[in-house]
């Protein structure tokens, strides 16, 4: 019984977790961003998906090893996890371009 509330509230919690993490992160960098370091934001943004990533594959890999649930919603969670690992990686490529892109202005 207890086990079976666990895993029917696992993805609501995970899900207010991720919008947290992720609120909070983009606040965060907004308020970077309106101090001028764009490239700081950028990283700041991207690891706030990060958290997001480890938390919806954590989601996944629990549902999965769970008895009552089947692959289809651990698989669900897993592509979810995957979205917000590719958010995070955009932000991160974004970051490094416009540092190397500030780093070549510097040696002009």
């Amino acid at each position: 019984m207890i086990s079976d509330f666990f895993y029917a509230a696992l993805p609501w919690v995970t899900c207010g977790l991720m919008v947290a993490v992720i609120t909070a992160g983009s606040f965060s960098a907004a308020k970077i961003r309106t101090a001028g370091d764009e490239v700081k934001a950028l990283r700041r943004r991207s690891r706030s998906f990060y958290i997001a990533s480890a938390l919806m594959y954590f989601t996944a890999m629990a549902l999965y090893l769970s008895e009552d649930h089947g692959t289809s919603s651990s698989v669900t969670w897993m592509c979810i996890g995957s979205m917000f690992l590719c958010f995070g990686s955009v932000d991160t490529m974004k970051a490094n371009a416009k540092e190397k892109e500030k780093d070549n202005t510097k040696e002009e």
